[in-house]
């Protein structure tokens, strides 16, 4: 039951950042591929790319100790940079420009690292304002 109810949050979790992610994920599109895609379009997109990024970060912590890999060090970021690698793929993908289709591997990877830059910044953030 413990199991359900963590599942549970992380999903409500990830529909609420979806929310904020696609504000994110517009104004990096219109910056990077000089368009802004509408913001329900955009949403979709984040919980997609995030959610399934999400899932391989996740993979790759519990397959790297698995596998009896040491995720010391550099090491310990692999599964989050594996989920935003893939996490751009699917922006690139699945954002599409009108007449022109998606917006291509690099730009999808320029936007999934905005936006982990952003959301990396935000978290600091409200961390140092809650020990402030």
């Amino acid at each position: 039951m413990e199991q359900v109810a963590q599942w549970a949050g992380t999903l409500i979790g990830l529909a609420v950042g979806s929310l904020i992610g696609a504000v994110i994920v517009q104004c990096a599109t219109l910056a990077i591929a000089k368009y802004k895609p509408d913001y329900w379009h955009a949403y979709r997109v984040t919980f997609v790319g995030t959610g399934v990024g999400m899932l391989l970060s996740e993979w790759g912590g519990v397959m790297l100790p698995a596998l009896e890999v040491g995720t010391e060090g550099a090491l310990q970021f692999l599964p989050v940079s594996l989920g935003t690698l893939l996490q751009g793929y699917l922006y690139g993908l699945l954002i599409k420009v009108p007449d022109l289709g998606g917006i291509g591997l690099r730009k999808g990877l320029l936007v999934a690292l905005v936006q982990l830059i952003v959301g990396l910044l935000a978290v600091g953030g409200v961390m140092w304002i809650a020990v402030w």
